[in-house]
C-alpha cells in the first residue's frame, strides 16, 4: 500500500494569492492606517506619514534575515542587546563533581608470530595452480625456472 508523504510541511499556507495570512495582515493593517491618514490629514502630511508606515509593513511582510522573518530577527536583536554580555561564575561548593581513580594497567602479551612452513606453501601453491587436483603437475612451476642461452 502506498501513502503520500507530506512535502514542505514547514512552509506556511498561502491564503491570498502568493501571500500568507501573516503577510496579508501586515499589508492590510498598513493599508487601513494609510487610508485613514490620507482621508483625515492634508495631502502632503499624510503622504509623509504613509511612506514609513508602508515601508515597515513591506519589510515585515517580505524581508527575511537568515531565513527568518524580519519581526523574529528584530525580537532576537532586542533580546541580545538586553542581556548582559559578561557572565560571572559563582562557585557554590568546594566538593569535586568528578573523582578520578587510576585504572590498572592491563598486561598486553607480545603479538604472536606465525611460523611459515615452506613445504606447506609449496603444497598450497601447487593446489592453486592445478585447480584443486593435487596429483597433477603444476602448469608453470615458479621455483625451477632456468633460462638456457
Amino acid at each position: 500500500m502506498q501513502y503520500k508523504v507530506p512535502q514542505n510541511i514547514d512552509k506556511q499556507d498561502e491564503i491570498v494569492g502568493p501571500l500568507t495570512i501573516i503577510q496579508f495582515s501586515y499589508l492590510a493593517v498598513a493599508f487601513a492606517i494609510d487610508f485613514l491618514l490620507f482621508k483625515s490629514m492634508p495631502r502632503f502630511t499624510s503622504i509623509m506619514l504613509m511612506i514609513p508606515i508602508s515601508l515597515v509593513a513591506l519589510g515585515l511582510a517580505f524581508v527575511k534575515v537568515n531565513d527568518k522573518p524580519l519581526l523574529e530577527f528584530l525580537f532576537a536583536m532586542f533580546k541580545f542587546f538586553r542581556q548582559p554580555k559578561i557572565r560571572i561564575w559563582h562557585k557554590t561548593s568546594d566538593e569535586p563533581v568528578l573523582t578520578l581513580s587510576h585504572a590498572k594497567e592491563a598486561k598486553v602479551d607480545a603479538p604472536m608470530r606465525k611460523e611459515f612452513n615452506q613445504n606447506r606453501i609449496n603444497e598450497l601453491s601447487q593446489t592453486l595452480d592445478t585447480g584443486g587436483e593435487a596429483t597433477a603437475k603444476p602448469k608453470m612451476p615458479f621455483t625451477n625456472i632456468k633460462s638456457e642461452k
